[in-house]
């Protein structure tokens, strides 16, 4: 029998926040996904946890099995690699802003596959015999949609990512790589509803 794919539709800021920042759980409130349209407001009822997210450690198991200095090297080959190593970073900072501050080695979260796999077979997503995509005990595949635009370099680095989800951890990435005009309208709606 096929497990049911039940995505997670986030945006490349989210994404990245998730794989940034994964000691945001620290914070008392869950993080949550907006469900907003541009006919209305969004309201409490509208702002819930997500059930993958909001486990801490399906968030970390998702930066450990991130291997960023592979996606940077994916998308910015023309730097050398003392460069391309700046670019790795444990915050929303870059590390030489003049307001970053570097997180206490608890919150940083190197490429260590293995850590990523133990954090998600203790969050009931296993990997069956032969299977590729990880399932919980409901048959439900842990999978993750990221829409993104189509430039070559997004998706240069989400395939880079989709592939390093999947072989080293079992996790599904379904990109979508649509226009950025697209993309653009769906943002100035969703910021319309807000502000209306």
């Amino acid at each position: 029998m096929k497990p049911r794919i039940r995505p997670l539709i986030v945006g490349t800021a989210m994404l990245l926040t998730v794989l940034l920042i994964a000691q945001a759980a620290t914070v008392a409130a869950p993080p949550a996904t907006v469900a907003a349209s541009p006919a209305a407001s969004p309201t409490p009822a509208t702002v819930t946890p997500h059930p993958l997210l909001s486990d801490i450690r399906i968030r970390r198991a998702l930066a450990y099995c991130t291997d960023r200095l592979a996606l940077i090297r994916s998308v910015y080959s023309f730097l050398n690699a003392t460069q391309q190593q700046a670019l790795v970073t444990d915050t929303f900072l870059p590390n030489d802003h003049w307001a970053y501050h570097a997180p206490p080695p608890e919150f940083t979260y190197p490429f260590d596959p293995a850590m990523g796999r133990q954090l998600l077979a203790e969050a009931g997503w296993t990997l069956a015999p032969g299977s590729t995509y990880r399932t919980n005990a409901a048959g439900d595949e842990l999978a993750l949609s990221l829409t993104t635009t189509n430039a070559q370099f997004r998706q240069t680095w989400a395939a880079m990512l989709e592939a390093q989800w999947r072989d080293h951890c079992g996790i599904r990435l379904v990109r979508e790589h649509i226009p950025a005009s697209t993309g653009l309208a769906l943002r100035a709606g969703y910021f319309a509803a807000i502000l209306n």
